[in-house]
């Protein structure tokens, strides 16, 4: 008998999931070699109301911060091939936009567990609170919205 009194959430995968979500409506910089997990996040932030942008690697990535001012976020795996990896792309992101919010994800923890038990640097702090891959739209709706929202060191 309870079912008459919830009748309009009885449907998982209709418009109404979304008031449970945290929407947004920043700029999102999706990094990422494999295209797939790309595709999938893309999908998930635009249906939160986010605009996104997607890059398959560090350099790419680089050259659209550069010509995209407007970003917000960039949301970046961990281990990509080529000279940058997502620390290391981080670490030149924020040398072109001191005041970008980042959001790491990785499937690998031991990396991980090396920085985030490093020295309080920039990338200890990313490390301490990466998305662990797979996730689901609701981890990445959360640990997005969460990021954006954080204070940086600068603005306390």
């Amino acid at each position: 008998a309870g079912k008459e009194a919830h009748g309009d959430k009885e449907t998982s995968n209709g418009p109404e999931d979304n008031d449970k979500l945290p929407l947004g409506s920043e700029i999102i910089l999706v990094v990422d070699d494999e295209a797939d997990l790309v595709e999938i996040a893309v999908s998930y932030l635009e249906g939160l109301g986010y605009s996104t942008l997607a890059a398959s690697d560090g350099e790419q990535a680089l050259k659209i911060l550069e010509g995209h001012p407007d970003i917000d976020l960039m949301f970046t795996d961990v281990i990509m091939p080529g000279r940058l990896d997502g620390y290391k792309l981080t670490q030149s992101a924020l040398k072109i936009r001191p005041s970008l919010k980042i959001l790491l994800a990785s499937g690998f923890t031991r990396k991980r567990e090396e920085f985030a038990n490093g020295e309080n640097t920039a990338s200890t702090k990313l490390a301490r609170k990466l998305l662990g891959k797979p996730y689901n739209r609701m981890e990445l709706a959360q640990a997005i919205r969460r990021t954006l929202d954080e204070k940086n060191d600068d603005e306390a």
